[in-house]
């Protein structure tokens, strides 16, 4: 403590240690009295600006870094630090004027250009910015944060490689231009490399959570949730209310099969995070396939995440109105889909997009694809407009639409990774439906009607959702097989002499009571086995998993996993080697059900939602096989025993289900634009009035 006798030399010493020490209210204290003997000091005006920014007291903080410049204009510090707080305070334009002024008294201060750099490219002056960054690191080689945003103007060139060379040389002790090149470099595929990065970075700062949560980034791309897990959980000792550890934990749990526990971390992660509409999405998505919930459950998650978006889109645009008022126009009509690309459902735009008559619509596709491939291609050409949303904003994605006079916008995706329903919330066209493809209200009002039939939401499923529902009198849906399937040849269990039963779907949807109905399944069908795909290749991962199969009751010697299929052609060849598909639940892909039939093979599930949302009767339903998607494991194993007992009838229904298929209203595409294009024209007409 100092005394009275102190000298200003010695009390700002003192402030100085308390200060690096991190003892901030003492070090102020000491610092007031220098000023208190020595008031013109320059040096403790700017180290009190310091510690007011590294407060937030912004304010306070301009007030003693201009006190500096008036005391000692000559001295570059001083410039910097109020360069500093104008940019903490978002005034770039007045945070690079000051460090102009601060390098025209030190021409070589390696921190003051690489300060303007980062000034100019945030007001994008990008080749000026370069200029400054690019001084900075040759005057101090290794200074990571002048890196970083060079790096970042190189990655904006579309210059990835260099990018990562420049972090790699110049990240230096700066933990995050080593996350920034682990990111990068995972990006381009580069997992050893961007692992590296990575632990460099942690290395540096063992307790940075941004580290930790790219590490489990890296593993879930790596097929190791385990190790994701683990990743995350360290995230959470530290720091027990982190909203991005909670989505990364949700995103190991649900890629090991905990779909439940994805589910709670999923819902914590979103909670602490009320605004980040990503983390709401992929709740909401999860939900459907988490077997605790109900239909009202579902439909009051739903609900809820639509009240925040219809408030957040308050006054952000007026809703679209229709222009061209005829009714019996062509209308413009648009689809907006996650599955412009090739998935299963992509066989279902496959379907209606090309057999819409043109006479009476002009269609539009819109999605948000990082990846497009040879099927975007296909699907967009059967569009007479598409546009692929990736880097747009909600508005922006909402402007683009309205911009294009759409009268019926169509959401398929819902709230589906590639999706956009959030856009709808800022209702850029007159009429906007909900079609089958999420197979769950979307939850908001700006979305008027749900397209649907009646097997997939018989009478009752009104209650369920802010949409009106508006039941097809036909299958809400159509399929259109891939090309490159093979005839579904005999069945094996002529060959085998035991029945095998195939799961074709992600493991991440195959909770704990899915492989229990399994495991009776193949309990009261003697000998048979079950085909699943691949487990990962992790050691940790996949033994996780084993544990798993066998903890729900399921026999390891009567399992068989299938290699990771390197084609479609290899993908739809396995079907041959199997008796009857098996669904997961409780929210079967209708598409996925539509391709095992096409292959042969009778489907067997659960849908234990009466009421509403069942996609796998809306499939299994038109074709007179509701029995094969009961309400209970006990008699979907009893159906099981019924296809067992008799291999004759389940080969001649193996050699007639793709015929029974293209005879059905499923494999109609005309027949489902027809009606389509009948409902599209009543809601336009009701939107008219």
């Amino acid at each position: 403590m100092a005394s009275e006798s102190t000298t200003p030399t010695e009390l700002h010493e003192e402030a100085l240690r308390l200060h690096r020490a991190g003892r901030s209210a003492e070090a102020e204290a000491a610092y007031r009295k220098v000023l208190e003997q020595e008031p013109d000091r320059a040096d403790v005006h700017g180290q009190l600006a310091v510690l007011a920014i590294e407060k937030g007291a912004f304010d306070a903080a301009e007030a003693f870094a201009r006190k500096a410049t008036e005391l000692d204009p000559a001295d570059a510090g001083c410039w910097n630090n109020l360069g500093t707080v104008k940019a903490c305070q978002g005034d770039l334009p007045a945070a690079a004027e000051m460090w102009r002024k601060a390098l025209a008294i030190e021409p070589d201060g390696a921190d003051l250009h690489g300060n303007l750099g980062k000034a100019l490219r945030g007001l994008g002056m990008d080749a000026e910015a370069r200029i400054h960054l690019a001084r900075s690191l040759e005057l101090a080689p290794g200074r990571g944060s002048a890196a970083l945003d060079l790096a970042g103007l190189l990655m904006a060139e579309g210059k990835p490689e260099e990018a990562a060379e420049l972090l790699a040389k110049h990240a230096g002790a700066e933990p995050e231009a080593w996350i920034a090149l682990g990111g990068l470099q995972l990006r381009r595929g580069l997992l050893p490399e961007a692992e590296a990065a990575y632990r460099l970075a942690l290395r540096l700062a063992p307790q940075n959570a941004r580290a930790h949560l790219a590490l489990a980034e890296l593993f879930l791309a790596a097929g190791a949730p385990a190790e994701a897990f683990d990743a995350a959980e360290r995230v959470l000792y530290a720091h027990p209310e982190h909203p991005g550890a909670y989505a990364a934990l949700g995103r190991a749990l649900q890629a090991l099969g905990r779909v439940e526990e994805a589910v709670d971390a999923n819902a914590s992660a979103a909670n602490l995070d009320i605004n980040n509409a990503n983390l709401h999405h992929r709740l909401l998505a999860l939900l459907r396939r988490d077997p605790r919930q109900s239909e009202a459950s579902l439909a009051e998650a739903h609900v809820r995440w639509g009240r925040l978006a219809g408030a957040s889109a308050v006054g952000l645009s007026e809703p679209a109105k229709p222009t061209d008022r005829s009714p019996d126009r062509r209308l413009k009509v648009g689809y907006l889909s996650s599955d412009f690309g090739r998935t299963p459902g992509s066989r279902v735009l496959a379907a209606l997009l090309g057999a819409h008559d043109r006479a009476q619509v002009e269609v539009f596709g819109y999605s948000d694809l990082a990846r497009p491939d040879d099927t975007t291609e296909a699907l967009a050409s059967q569009c007479d407009t598409f546009r692929n949303l990736t880097g747009l904003s909600n508005p922006q994605a909402a402007a683009a639409i309205r911009q294009d006079g759409i009268d019926v916008l169509v959401d398929m995706a819902g709230h589906l990774p590639g999706g956009r329903v959030a856009a709808l919330a800022l209702a850029p066209a007159p009429v906007q439906v909900a079609a089958p493809g999420y197979g769950c209200t979307h939850g908001l009002t700006a979305i008027t009607h749900r397209l649907t039939d009646e097997a997939a939401d018989p009478l009752g499923a009104e209650s369920y959702g802010p949409e009106s529902i508006l039941r097809l009198d036909r299958p809400a849906f159509a399929y259109k097989p891939f090309e490159e399937a093979p005839e579904p040849g005999p069945l094996p269990a002529l060959a085998n002499r035991f029945l095998t039963f195939g799961y074709f779907g992600p493991l991440d949807r195959l909770h704990d009571g899915v492989l229990e109905a399994w495991a009776l399944l193949l309990a009261k069908v003697s000998g048979s086995r079950l085909s699943l795909p691949a487990l990962p290749a992790d050691p940790r991962t996949k033994s996780m998993w084993l544990a798993r199969l066998e903890s729900a009751g399921l026999d390891p010697d009567r399992l068989g996993y299938r290699p990771a299929p390197e084609s479609l052609a290899q993908h739809l060849a396995a079907y041959t080697r199997v008796d009857v598909a098996l669904a997961e639940f409780p929210h079967p892909t209708a598409a996925s059900i539509c391709e095992a039939l096409w292959m042969g093979l009778p489907v067997l599930g659960l849908e234990r939602r009466t009421q509403a949302f069942r996609p796998g009767l809306g499939v299994l339903a038109p074709l007179g096989f509701a029995d094969w998607m009961p309400d209970n494991a006990g008699a979907m194993a009893a159906q099981g025993v019924i296809l067992a007992t008799d291999a004759a009838a389940l080969s001649r229904l193996r050699a007639d289900l793709r015929g029974r298929l293209q005879a059905s209203p499923l494999l109609d595409g005309p027949g489902f634009a027809r009606a389509l294009e009948s409902a599209y024209r009543t809601l336009w007409v009701s939107a008219l009035s």
